[in-house]
Order: C-alpha cells, then sequence, then structure tokens
C-alpha cells in the first residue's frame, strides 16, 4: 500500500498587528504584551511544524518613525520562550524615542522543524555553533 502524504505549503510571511488601547511607555509592559503574542506565534509554529530564525518587531508611534526591534538566532527553534528571553534582552537596552500605540510582529522565513530531540554531541546540532562558548551553551541548554 501506497503511503500518503499531506503536501505542507510553508507561508510566505507571519503578520501579527496588534493596535495598543493606550500608548505604552515603558520597555517592561511591551515585554508583556508581546509574550502573550508569542504565545499565539508557537502555537501557529507547533501547528504547521515551522521553525523561525529571525522575528522583526515593528514598534509604531504616533508621529515618529517605527522602532524597528530584530531577534536573529544562531539556528531555527519554535522555541518562543528562548526567542522571548532574547526578546527581553534587547527590549532592556532600548530608549523608546515616544510610546508605542501598535505592535507588528513578522517573520519573513520559515524552516521545517527538525525533531526536538538530538543526540548530545550531534553535527547536526553543533553546526551552527561557531565558537566553543556557543558550544558550551547549547549543550547546557
Amino acid at each position: 500500500m501506497r503511503e500518503v502524504r499531506r503536501q505542507h505549503r510553508m507561508s510566505e510571511s507571519y503578520r501579527d498587528v496588534v493596535p495598543l488601547d493606550f500608548e505604552i511607555e515603558t520597555t517592561g509592559l511591551l515585554s508583556t504584551v508581546l509574550e502573550k503574542r508569542f504565545a499565539r506565534l508557537s502555537r501557529y509554529l507547533r501547528k504547521r511544524t515551522l521553525a523561525i530564525d529571525r522575528v522583526q518587531i515593528d514598534l509604531k508611534h504616533r508621529d515618529r518613525e517605527a522602532t524597528p526591534v530584530v531577534v536573529g538566532l544562531a539556528c531555527a527553534t519554535s522555541d518562543t520562550a528562548h526567542i522571548a528571553k532574547l526578546m527581553h534582552e534587547h527590549l532592556d537596552k532600548l530608549a523608546l524615542p515616544a510610546p508605542v500605540k501598535e505592535i507588528v510582529i513578522r517573520i519573513d522565513r520559515f524552516q521545517a522543524q527538525t525533531s526536538a530531540s538530538h543526540d548530545l554531541f550531534s553535527r547536526e546540532l553543533l553546526e551552527c555553533v561557531t565558537s566553543s562558548t556557543e558550544a558550551q551553551a547549547r549543550l547546557l541548554e
């Protein structure tokens, strides 16, 4: 009997527009809002068995250009908790030029998710690691 596989076409992009009921002036409150939206992103990735290596967050202001926050990863992942930690680091360093009225989360590129379990010293796991410090950090995760 021939195996039937459903072909899955990866989306070209993901866009989550979050209009805010009030303007946000602190990065701490932005983090809280973004974490809730990352839960939605997590469901999207899990449902489609996808991984990402870059997230762009555009913080839109009333009378100014949007402030971009780009979270890039060495290896594609579907672990949005890890992405959220990196996002917190970016936001902690950010000085908002004006209150934020809207948030746009964009992902322009997806990859097929690989198995979540790997051999401890598998070559595939360490291929994307460029230094011994990164390799140690990967092994500790």
